[in-house]
């Protein structure tokens, strides 16, 4: 009878779910996962890989078990994130989707802000499916490459990734899913690129379909372009670029310097380089950072195509996480400890003071004793936060509790945006926002160490 009305409910919340229209629905079961919550996300775009949400956060039961429900406009490869752990799938919309996540080998996440990736089996009678397809292809590739390896390291091994491709393609040929073969097409073109690691043929070949939307072709652009503005710079002839970037700030100087590539005649092509080599350049010696930023700037005004364009401005968003006087967004929400959803521009009518730790962390405690004090300084002109990035939040209320801290303790597991834009890399980690969100002191400081000292000179300005 039991089993009988789950079948029911299940089949009435995809009744409900056709009638939305426009909407997907992820269905699983992830018994690690009991009574946290979890989100979809996505990119901005494959180059940058910002993330942005896509959904409301859902509760899951006691049991495991979840639902995502939320709108889709196309073909979308989502992030499923929750307490540290995430797996991914390709979704279309219309469509629902019923997944098991496999047992994780660890219960505790090793590195901060940074996701545990989960294994799942997803539940499909469709042959062709997207997930279904590149998980194969995925397989095929990656046994290839163990059992070549020698060859492949010493650029040997052209009849073996010749005959991969005759056969992957002699496989695939029924698929009429646009998307796949043109993954297909980049996937074996980037192999092949690892095995041969030759230019001209590979640019004439593969690069002048330009693809941005396909995982598979960037990942391949990534490749083949890698540091090729930067290498440019180094040679004779290129020291006149180097004086574009850092003195002249022209992206229009930039991408002409290019014209005379022969492997760039295609404009779209340029200007995809010279972007995406610019923000290489941000993390290597030699550059005047506020100087690429101007020129990415440019290229975003300059740039005709409109995904070129956010491109850029993705990339500014990049590099200028966590960096003094960005802004963070306070409409980002977490859950308290009553559950209830808590909006940062909560308590922004004052500076604000995010603390970031976890129960685990003997460091954060000790600097929690702290905060007590500096509430009673400077408590009228700051609010003080505490973010609990935990696997188990519920201890680090017990804490909350034994310690007789007053302050709010916010379940910051799934505030996966926030915790991007704030650069978060370590724990403890502090931070100070003004009244509109402005980053006025990074990660790093500590209240017995310099969080102190900037409260105070930022209360000369209350």
């Amino acid at each position: 009878m039991k089993k009988n009305l789950s079948i029911l409910l299940v089949l009435l919340a995809m009744c409900a779910f056709v009638q939305a229209g426009n909407q997907v629905l992820i269905m699983g079961k992830a018994p690690q996962l009991a009574n946290k919550t979890i989100a979809a996300y996505t990119v901005t775009d494959y180059f940058s890989e910002n993330e942005k949400s896509i959904s409301p956060v859902f509760k899951i039961d006691d049991e495991g078990n979840f639902e995502l429900k939320f709108p889709l406009q196309e073909l979308t490869y989502v992030t499923c994130i929750s307490n540290g752990y995430k797996f991914d799938l390709y979704c279309i919309p219309n469509k629902v989707y019923t997944i098991t996540v496999a047992p994780n080998d660890s219960t505790l996440r090793t590195k901060v802000n940074t996701e545990v990736y989960l294994n799942y089996s997803i539940k499909c009678n469709d042959e062709y499916d997207l997930n279904k397809l590149i998980t194969q292809y995925t397989y095929t590739s990656d046994v290839f490459f163990s059992t070549h390896f020698m060859k492949i390291t010493q650029r040997m091994a052209y009849l073996e990734i010749d005959s991969l491709k005759k056969a992957t393609t002699a496989k695939y040929a029924p698929v009429k899913n646009s998307y796949f073969n043109t993954y297909l097409y980049y996937a074996n073109a980037l192999l092949e690129y690892e095995c041969v690691r030759t230019t001209k043929k590979f640019n004439r070949k593969f690069m002048n379909n330009i693809a941005l939307e396909n995982r598979a072709y960037v990942d391949f652009f990534k490749e083949f372009y890698a540091n090729k503005l930067d290498r440019e710079t180094n040679t004779i002839s290129g020291e006149k670029l180097l004086t574009y970037i850092n003195n002249y700030k022209s992206y229009t100087a930039i991408n002409n310097y290019f014209r005379k590539d022969t492997l760039l005649t295609n404009d779209t092509l340029r200007a995809l380089v010279c972007i995406n080599g610019l923000y290489e350049c941000l993390y290597k010696r030699g550059y005047n950072n506020t100087n690429i930023l101007e020129v990415l700037r440019n290229a975003s005004d300059s740039c005709t195509i409109l995904a070129l364009q956010d491109i850029a401005k993705q990339y500014i968003i990049k590099y200028n996480r966590g960096k003094v006087g960005t802004k963070i967004n306070l409409e980002y929400t977490l859950l308290n400890e009553t559950l209830d959803t808590i909006a940062l521009s909560k308590y922004s009518g004052k500076y604000i003071c995010l603390a970031v730790g976890n129960s685990r962390s003997a460091d954060y405690w000790q600097e929690m004793r702290l905060i007590p004090r500096l509430i009673n300084l400077y408590g009228r002109n700051i609010n003080f936060v505490s973010l609990a990035i935990d696997d188990n939040y519920a201890k680090t209320l017990v804490l909350k509790k034994q310690n007789k801290y007053t302050w709010p303790f916010l379940n910051a597991n799934n505030a996966h945006e926030l915790l991007d834009a704030l650069n978060l890399r370590a724990i403890p980690s502090f931070y100070i926002l003004s009244y509109d969100g402005t980053l006025l002191l990074s990660s790093g400081s500590k209240p017995s160490d310099l969080l102190e000292r900037n409260i105070q000179v930022l209360r000369k300005g209350y």
